[in-house]
């Protein structure tokens, strides 16, 4: 009996370790299913948008031909601001495929990141490893010990902010898109 006390106690330890380090089977489900509502909400918004923009136009050069230029600047800037994306994966793939500044919630730029397809993190700093997605718009950069930032992409502002995230850091930071 003895012995068979310190064997049960290691496999309960290292079964408990690597369930720390890696990623529950719910979460996993729970990541299928937030990918999943954000397709299906981006593909719905697309022809919304596409008959928003068809109707306004329609709209602004009944409101032209009448004279009626404040209407008229006001359609366009409606027309102007449809942030719907004009494809599903739009806003996805702007953010893995940019390169944004790295910057403390004063405003110094602490340094430059870029969000791989694979899941890596290209950068000069020292800590950013890799990234996940977190949600719609929202997205987990990982530091060298497994902590991590969430930020979530405002397609208004153009800029990511770190927001707070049960178990992630909430510093304030904020990445600012510099190329593509």
């Amino acid at each position: 009996m003895k012995t068979d006390s310190p064997v049960i106690l290691i496999t309960l330890l290292y079964a408990f370790a690597a369930a720390s380090y890696g990623e529950s089977a719910y979460e996993r489900e729970l990541k299928e299913l937030i990918d999943q509502r954000d397709k299906a909400i981006a593909a719905a918004a697309v022809p919304i948008s596409s008959r928003f923009k068809a109707s306004a136009e329609q709209l602004l050069q009944r409101a032209t031909r009448n004279g009626d230029l404040d209407a008229a600047t006001k359609i366009k800037a409606a027309i102007a601001a449809d942030t719907a994306p004009d494809k599903p994966s739009s806003t996805r793939d702007f953010i893995k495929n940019t390169v944004w500044g790295w910057f403390f919630p004063d405003g110094k730029k602490y340094g430059t990141v870029k969000l791989e397809e694979n899941g890596k993190v290209t950068t000069g700093l020292p800590f950013p490893t890799r990234w996940e997605w977190a949600g719609a718009a929202q997205f987990k950069i990982f530091d060298d010990k497994n902590g991590f930032w969430v930020f979530h992409y405002d397609p208004a502002t153009k800029e990511a902010t770190n927001i707070k995230f049960a178990g992630g850091k909430s510093e304030g930071k904020f990445l600012r898109p510099e190329s593509k």
